[in-house]
């Protein structure tokens, strides 16, 4: 083996020691902040307290960069006393009508996002089966076909569908709603938009066209309630 390609070799094997360094430094980082979570208690008292102000004690308290993925300013009044962090932020969230989660990155990340709609609302929207349900633009159609036979597999329910530039995260929560189930969107791929055009196709196919667009896969647990999950392909 020449002097070449033996400094070749070591270069390669110098970076993926480097690389591996860094994705178990980061993980590290997030397990700290995971024990923190669990285990430290807080206090606190808040009356229309603004989402952003609360957050920002956590962002101290945890050593986290804290980013907010809500359109609406949000206002929490809520009261408790000597909770584990974990138990607190949960509150919060709940009350707020957010989620949170932790990503790993150089600080980590506490990442705050709106909630799905609650199932019992979805459950109405589905009730409207042949209708058209449109975007405040009006570019957007989604009609869903009332099937001949009853089917236990909602993924065989016929849509017929129009979308241009239609937000992704819109898009899933309607076919969710149609599946009566949760919806789980990758952080990774917010802010994706959609454009598409289909005509009396199963929501099976509807999501495989919207994967495809977006590099990414699709599940639907069995859990109860289902959950529809859409993840970034690897």
């Amino acid at each position: 083996m020449n002097q070449r390609v033996i400094k070749k070799v070591i270069l390669a094997v110098i970076v993926a020691l480097w690389l591996a360094g860094t994705a178990g430094g980061l993980q590290a980082g997030v397990d700290d902040i995971k024990a923190k979570i669990n285990n430290e208690r807080i206090s606190l008292s808040l009356k229309e307290a603004p989402l952003v102000k609360i957050l920002d004690v956590y962002r101290k308290l945890l050593g986290v960069e804290v980013r907010i993925r809500c359109e609406q300013e949000r206002r929490v009044t809520i009261a408790f006393e000597n909770i584990t962090v974990r138990t607190s932020l949960n509150a919060i969230c709940e009350s707020a009508g957010l989620r949170w989660s932790l990503e790993a990155s150089e600080p980590p990340v506490l990442l705050i996002e709106c909630q799905n709609m609650p199932i019992s609302e979805a459950k109405r929207e589905v009730s409207m089966a042949g209708s058209d349900l449109k975007t405040a633009s009006g570019e957007n159609r989604i009609k869903v076909f009332k099937p001949e036979k009853e089917s236990a597999d909602r993924l065989e329910l016929v849509v017929s569908i129009r979308l241009k530039d239609a937000e992704l995260e819109k898009v899933l929560n309607m076919a969710a709603k149609l599946l009566d189930a949760q919806m789980v969107l990758d952080v990774k791929l917010g802010g994706k938009t959609v454009t598409l055009e289909m005509e009396k196709s199963t929501l099976r196919q509807f999501l495989d066209a919207v994967c495809a667009q977006i590099q990414a896969k699709w599940q639907v647990t069995k859990k109860d309630p289902p959950t529809l999950m859409v993840e970034k392909a690897i």
